[in-house]
């Protein structure tokens, strides 16, 4: 190859470099469905859990935050460096978990403040209420300024969602128990669910770096729409 051509060449892989961003790898981390105790049925591919009790529909499920990190990184096509190595082994993380009931009739809803949730090892973990929606029919989704400690729902559906901030380690394996659902005048003992951390790989080979956080990372309002 003459001077000449080897200049071409090098000059178009820096052209191509610079206008086609990066290549990725990147890990995924979400919670999946465990241990299906009696009355508990899977839904949504295996991350969530359904329970159903006479007209009364109770699901929950859960999302990791951070819920993707760049695992490679590299030039386009070939993602060399290995960034997972940079990462904290014991950072701090949180689950978002979200409980939806729906009953055709008239339902007294959770005690908010009896919903535990235990990590690895069995450890309480606190529980902040951070929004709530209702939706009554066909009409459209409200949204509450303040979460009550007692929701009712009646011929429609609750959205709640809750939080729980921890290790990353300790969200490996987590419980979930949200006590007792009160149908009418009578209350349904709801079983605990567990929970335990799944990974997937995803490859990008041309991702600009502006772009990571859109169609590669699940956003809060994505999230915040589960069950629409």
């Amino acid at each position: 190859m003459t001077k000449r051509n080897s200049y071409w060449v090098l000059l178009f892989i820096a052209v191509f470099l610079s206008t086609n961003g990066c290549s990725v790898i990147l890990r995924t981390n979400f919670p999946a469905v465990k241990t299906l105790t009696s009355g508990w049925s899977e839904t949504q591919g295996k991350a969530s859990g359904e329970f159903k009790y006479k007209d009364v529909s109770t699901r929950l499920g859960g999302i990791y935050f951070p819920f993707r990190r760049v695992a490679w990184f590299g030039p386009p096509l070939i993602p060399l460096v290995p960034v997972f190595l940079l990462h904290p082994k014991e950072g701090f993380g949180k689950v978002m978990l979200w409980v939806e009931i729906e009953s055709p009739t008239e339902t007294s809803g959770l005690d908010i403040s009896q919903i535990q949730v235990y990590g690895t090892g069995g450890k309480p973990l606190r529980v902040d209420a951070k929004s709530i929606d209702f939706r009554h029919g066909s009409e459209e989704r409200e949204h509450l300024k303040q979460v009550p400690k007692r929701p009712t729902i009646s011929k429609g559906r609750l959205s709640l969602h809750l939080e729980c901030h921890s290790t990353l380690s300790e969200l490996k394996h987590f419980t979930v128990d949200l006590g007792s659902l009160n149908v009418g005048g009578e209350s349904v003992r709801l079983p605990p669910l567990i929970f335990r951390k799944k990974t997937e790989y995803k490859y990008g080979p041309f991702v600009f770096s502006n772009h990571l956080d859109d169609p590669y990372f699940k956003s809060l309002e994505e999230v915040s729409s589960y069950g629409d």
